[in-house]
Parts: structure tokens; sequence; C-alpha cells
């Protein structure tokens, strides 16, 4: 029997539903489930809320090798607070857009698993969750993307790259330096517009049952589509 792990935020654990106005619940399983009723043997690492260090870690300490890997990437500047040096340096002395320290970031990030992978002997398939895989990154032989974007696919329309970032981070960055550029005034709007894109089109989708993460039914498809490159 053929056997997977699964690492990742929320959107490896499966889908979600609101219960109350401010507190969401795993109903169900998702990829995992669909995977195992496949005939997989798999095993689920997700933790929600989990940055891509924190993912990295999920490998790391479950001592996952030889074995085909499922990613769900996360927000490259979740958890912005661990990455506060390499951001201050980035942004204050590099004069590195938001957009700039947010694909270096991934790509940082991309490469780190891809090196650990290698030396883990895992097959990696790698899937676009709550953030998008930047289109700069060069998978190496053992790792297959899926998906650039899971949401885009559901929602049959392009969701921004920098969709996936939070107000708490823009706020973190506004401490660090006021916007005062027309060029900072731009990357602002563009970043509020592409937010405001993706939640405005999950909030009238119906599978996303609470507005942020995608259904059984869409995790359904998304672990047929696994299985067909695992075979």
């Amino acid at each position: 029997m053929t056997s997977i792990a699964i690492v990742g935020d929320s959107f490896g654990c499966g889908e979600w539903a609101i219960e109350s106005e401010d507190k969401s619940l795993c109903t169900h399983k998702g990829s995992e489930y669909f995977l195992q009723k496949i005939g997989y043997d798999v095993k689920n690492y997700s933790k929600p809320s989990s940055s891509n260090q924190q993912i990295l870690e999920q490998i790391k300490s479950n001592k996952i090798k030889n074995q085909w890997l499922i990613v769900f990437a996360s927000e490259s500047l979740r958890k912005i607070q661990n990455l506060s040096i390499s951001i201050e340096q980035m942004y204050l002395k590099k004069k590195y857009s938001i957009k700039k320290i947010h694909e270096t970031l991934f790509l940082d990030w991309a490469n780190n698993l891809s090196n650990l992978t290698k030396k883990q002997s895992c097959n990696v398939i790698l899937i676009g969750g709550h953030a998008n895989i930047y289109k700069s990154f060069i998978p190496s032989n053992h790792v297959t993307i899926l998906t650039h974007s899971w949401i885009s696919d559901i929602l049959n329309t392009a969701i921004g790259d920098l969709s996936s970032i939070d107000h708490k981070t823009l706020d973190f960055f506004m401490t660090l330096n006021s916007v005062q550029s027309d060029e900072q005034k731009l990357e602002m709007i563009d970043i509020i517009t592409q937010k405001s894109k993706r939640l405005n089109k999950m909030a009238n989708h119906p599978n996303f049952k609470d507005n942020v993460h995608p259904d059984r039914i869409c995790h359904e498809k998304l672990s047929y589509r696994i299985s067909k490159i695992i075979g």
C-alpha cells in the first residue's frame, strides 16, 4: 500500500464551516479521507494557522521519509513577528517592495522544502492553498506542482499572489515605516484590491462553507488529481 503524508495549514486539514460568529470548525477531513478511500495509507500532520517554516518542522519532527508528501503551501508572511529581522533588512535597508519580500521569502522556503525532501527521499506534490505558488519557482525533479492556485481553480478566475496577505501583516509594515511614496501607496491599493476580490468571490461561492476554505467536494476533486500523479 502506497504511503502518503500530508503537511500544511488549515487547508490541509479539510473542510471548515462557520460554527459561531467568531469561530470556524473543521467538519470533514478532506483530502486525507478521500485519499484513504481510494486505498492509500495516509497520515495528516497539518495544523491550522501553520506558517511555511512550521510546515518544514512538520516534516522534520515527524521524520517523514521515503514516501509521497503532499504539501499545502501557506502564506510566506504568516507569523510575521518570527521573520522581523530579515524583513526589516529587506524593507528598511534594501528598500524592497512588499511584493518582492513576499516572493523572496516564498522562494527561500520552497527551495528549503525541495532540499529537505530530497534529503528525506520524498516525492512531493505541492499545492497552492492559502497562498499561491509563485510561478518563478522552478521545482526539482522530485517535486510536482499540482496547482499554483487551488482557489483560482475553484473560482475559475485568477486570484492574486498577494491576496493571502492579512491586515496584521500590513499593520506590521506600516509600523516599520509609514507609507509615503506613490509607489508604496499603489502597492497597498493593489494588495487590498487583490484581497477584496478574493474575499468577495469566496463569500459568494457555494464551495466555501466558511468563506475561506474549499469544502469536501473540492477536496474530493483534488484527491482525484493527486491520485493521477501517484498512480
